[in-house]
């Protein structure tokens, strides 16, 4: 059999195996979210982020060690100041976790969407008479009412 890459292989369900992303379950902290966005934008020491999330230092750098140890920010002396470090993020890792999204958004697409037929798409608009799974819509009748019992 040939050999496979790790994002190839299958998992017991005959699935593609999921990649392993430490990444999402750091982000699900609100302040972590804010961290890493903190520091898309530019790198900033413990200190400085503290000041610019109006949290403490002491919180901000326990964050921190979580999303570093997670792979997404990466630290290096201050050349300023030596005892203190600057974080900045790890391309690498965010690019693991965007590839990953487009996955997910590319299968689930492919269920999602309608059937291949050109004609499903009129104008970048769906059919009225599918539905995005591309089965027939069910229209139920209805009895119209009276004006004045609208």
């Amino acid at each position: 059999m040939h050999n496979r890459s790790d994002t190839q292989k299958l998992d017991h369900d005959g699935w593609p195996a999921s990649p392993e992303l430490p990444a999402l379950g750091v982000l699900a902290d609100h302040l972590r979210q804010r961290i890493v966005w903190a520091l898309a934008h530019e790198p900033r020491t413990p200190t400085a982020l503290a000041r610019a999330l109006d949290a403490s230092q002491p919180l901000i750098s326990n964050h921190l060690a979580l999303v570093r140890a997670a792979g997404l920010v990466e630290s290096h002396p201050d050349p300023h100041d030596r005892r203190s470090r600057v974080y900045d993020i790890r391309r690498e890792s965010l690019l693991r976790v965007h590839v990953w999204l487009g996955d997910v958004q590319r299968n689930w697409l492919r269920r999602h969407v309608g059937p291949a037929d050109p004609d499903y798409y009129k104008g970048h608009r769906l059919d009225s008479n599918f539905t995005t799974r591309g089965t027939p819509r069910k229209r139920i009748p209805r009895a119209l009412k009276e004006p004045w019992e609208r």
